[in-house]
């Protein structure tokens, strides 16, 4: 039919790749929105034949739905000011790509814009064409039951709900749960996943089980010198191109391998690293709770409800570093009494792209 959010992994696609509708023409519904010459108005207050109008407040409607749009709303308008919207923040505009279905002449476009307006306007939308362009790479573990530490019970479900989630967003996305998750077969994984990747993408590398001071316990981890250290992630971030590398755990720190004295910390290995976010479950010396009457560890559940726009406080569709932490930082503490407490390391911005969230994933 169109391509809308559920086919096309947050990625236009080019021209006339669906079949055209009854006037021969393609991609009126869905793929890029229409961005109109015309003001925006309802219908029912402006002329019906052939309608050419301003708006006072500089309302310009986008029309035929976007990449992000959802199915049972195509076709579909919306008001576009761009002066507002688009000069303060860029990306709030819900989608990247557009075209015009008026030619930019004086008596069109530049008539009620000035011509600093739409030179602007044209800067946010390839900033806003940058962003949406981007491809997530994710590997995400969850483990149970381990060869030689106490099992856990709800890791598995963990891994399964956020590679759910980025499965909405990319295809890139690698699970290994159970005995498939071996200390090599983790780290060569993530050497493989993370490889793919371009400098304007995003890596994620989601872990749920037991963890320790240096690192996170593999499947057959036995002993200092099999856990899947800090040392040997950072090693591999190292060799990937993308300037956005997420790192979640969810990992029990008390309750894993003891010991860990001669490996680095968390914060002391990644405190540094450009570009590197991690994005703790809980304190060295606490426990990553489960949630009793739910599927998942509490950190994942809200982790999931962050990423889905609960975490994006000031609503342009974009889930950023401090909005993810300040939510599930909060919901955590809040849901354990006080005792767990997630924390984050790393060199990034506050305002680090985490993921774009659509209202038909909540």
């Amino acid at each position: 039919m169109a391509w809308y959010s559920d086919n096309t992994h947050d990625r236009h696609k080019p021209v006339g790749t669906k079949r055209p509708n009854e006037l021969g023409l393609y991609d009126m519904s869905g793929n890029v929105f229409e961005f109109c010459g015309d003001g925006y108005q309802p219908y029912s207050a402006a002329p019906q034949n052939n309608p050419v109008q301003e708006s006072p407040k500089g309302d310009h409607p986008l029309r035929g739905g976007s990449y992000v749009t959802h199915e049972k709303r195509l076709p579909m308008q919306l008001p576009l000011r761009p002066v507002i919207y688009l000069l303060p923040y860029p990306l709030r505009f819900p989608s990247g790509h557009v075209r015009m279905i008026r030619s930019l002449t004086p008596t069109s476009i530049l008539k009620p814009m000035k011509k600093i307006h739409l030179l602007l306007l044209v800067m946010a939308l390839a900033i806003s064409t940058a962003t949406y362009a981007r491809d997530i790479y994710v590997v995400s573990v969850g483990i149970a039951k381990y060869k030689h530490i106490k099992p856990l019970r709800k890791t598995e479900n963990d891994a399964a709900t956020m590679a759910k989630l980025y499965k909405t967003h990319t295809r890139h996305v690698t699970t290994l749960t159970g005995s498939d998750a071996t200390h090599d077969r983790v780290l060569a994984t993530l050497k493989e996943v993370f490889g793919k990747a371009g400098k304007e993408d995003i890596v994620v590398f989601f872990f749920s089980g037991h963890g320790s001071k240096g690192g996170l316990c593999a499947y057959d981890t036995h002993n200092e010198q099999t856990l899947i250290s800090y040392g040997e992630i950072k090693a591999v971030l190292r060799q990937c191109d993308a300037n956005n590398k997420q790192l979640f755990i969810d990992a029990c720190f008390s309750g894993g391998l003891r010991g860990g004295r001669k490996s680095s910390s968390a914060s002391q290995t990644f405190g540094n690293s450009q570009g590197v976010m991690l994005f703790l479950s809980s304190r060295s010396s606490e426990t990553s709770r489960e949630n009793p009457y739910g599927p998942n560890g509490y950190f994942t559940q809200y982790l999931e409800k962050g990423m889905k726009g609960a975490a994006d406080t000031d609503r342009n569709r974009i889930v950023e570093a401090k909005e993810i932490f300040t939510y599930v930082a909060q919901k955590v503490a809040q849901a354990t009494h006080d005792k767990q407490h997630p924390v984050m390391w790393g060199k990034f911005s506050d305002t680090m792209h985490i993921l774009n969230w659509n209202p038909k994933r909540k």
